[in-house]
């Protein structure tokens, strides 16, 4: 009996395990490894990737038992399948991901075996693997700026060492783990885009410490309700009931923590779900009146929906995500504060590749009008064809 194979994602079916993580083209964590594929999850690996790239799957849970008993994901032969596969799935991201990164942390390797030494612990935590996370290595691709390069070790060093102090906050982050995955990876990418964001805005390093826990627990509220409840919000989106609900329930829990009944963090998680316009949750508040956490994390969160494809949005690449957001300036999310962000980072320079939502590829040799619309390039197809985004952008309402 075959334990494992290679399918493409066109093949897959449902309640087949897949045996490595997936990121997207950001570094963002797109499905943990391990996870059961649904219905839902191939419709998004389709809209996200080439139909045709390949993952590798086992076929039920049967056959994963032994996988994981006869310890198969440190076999050679499977990690050489494993080299493969992430080698074509780096054609699609922007990030430098090492093969470790796809690893099960419990592999014992050596060098003459596949020219890497795993030393991760059989034991080694979610809190762990959390400040090991390929996202946090994006901070050095997309900022223009070697001092805010030089604050990201230091900021994420002082993060962890209070969480460590706060055996409360530990054990916060074990149930968000343990409640479900989608809310775990939600809340991690959430918690490390808002420091990306908190750096451009010269934040200072106590001020991105109690960001940083805003961010990562705005959602600690779901761990009070039905996993049902939660699962009808990931996919239609946003419910005035629900949403309030787990706004109060995560106020609660936060405050319960030393750290957490710091202002800055109760207002960002209360005030998350607010817009500048005047059409948020729970208390309609219009532009200054929203927290400054608050309008960070409003982005992060909604950043992290457009690229997963969860909260009934549709799935985007990094690029449509972070132009989707672009266009909601003014409009939903803090203008100042996502111009700020787009301005100090390289999301895209000159002479840079640019893979299109079809996925066919290009540089870009120019902008229309940058000031404007930083995001929007002019694009030289592989094939010789040029294309102007600028024109081609979506129009505001």
């Amino acid at each position: 009996m075959k334990i494992y194979r290679k399918k493409s994602i066109k093949d897959l079916i449902p309640d087949e395990i897949i045996l490595h993580p997936i990121y997207g083209n950001d570094g963002v964590l797109f499905l943990k490894r391990y996870s059961v594929i649904t219905n839902s999850i191939i419709i998004k690996l389709k809209k996200y990737f080439p139909s045709s790239a390949e993952i590798i799957v086992t076929h039920n849970l049967k056959t994963f038992e032994i996988f994981e008993d006869s310890r198969i994901f440190e076999d050679r032969n499977f990690l050489e399948s494993l080299k493969i596969i992430v080698g074509k799935f780096n054609m699609y991201t922007s990030e430098d991901l090492d093969f470790e990164d796809y690893i099960d942390e419990r592999a014992e390797l050596n060098k003459e075996e596949i020219v890497i030494v795993n030393d991760h612990k059989e034991n080694k935590t979610e809190l762990e693997k959390f400040y090991n996370y390929p996202l946090w290595e994006s901070f050095k691709q997309i900022f223009d700026s070697q001092h805010l390069i030089n604050r990201i070790s230091i900021i994420k060093q002082l993060f962890f060492e209070r969480i460590e102090q706060e055996q409360i906050l530990k054990t916060y982050y074990k149930e968000l783990e343990s409640y479900h995955e989608a809310l775990e990876v939600s809340s991690i990418n959430t918690c490390i885009v808002s420091i990306m964001i908190g750096l451009t805005l010269e934040l200072r390093d106590e001020q991105l410490i109690e960001l940083a826990i805003a961010s990562l627990f705005a959602n600690i509220g779901f761990i009070r309700q039905s996993k049902d409840e939660y699962f009808t919000y990931v996919k239609d989106g946003e419910h005035t009931e629900t949403t309030i609900k787990h706004i109060k329930n995560s106020v609660e829990i936060i405050s319960s923590s030393y750290i957490g009944k710091r202002k800055n963090i109760v207002m960002g998680i209360l005030d998350h779900h607010e817009c500048v316009d005047g059409s948020g949750l729970p208390n309609k508040k219009l532009g200054n009146q929203i927290h400054l956490f608050a309008k960070i994390i409003s982005i992060s969160k909604l950043y992290d929906q457009l690229v997963r494809g969860f909260f009934g949005r549709k799935t985007m690449k990094s690029t449509q995500a972070l132009q989707y957001i672009w266009e909601q300036r003014g409009r939903t999310l803090d203008k100042n504060i996502v111009k700020v962000f787009i301005y100090r980072t390289n999301i895209f320079k000159i002479n840079e590749e640019y893979t299109l939502p079809d996925n066919r590829t290009g540089k870009i040799i120019g902008f229309t009008d940058y000031i404007n619309f930083p995001l929007f390039p002019i694009i030289l197809l592989n094939n010789g064809e040029i294309r102007d985004l600028y024109f081609e952008r979506k129009k505001p309402d």
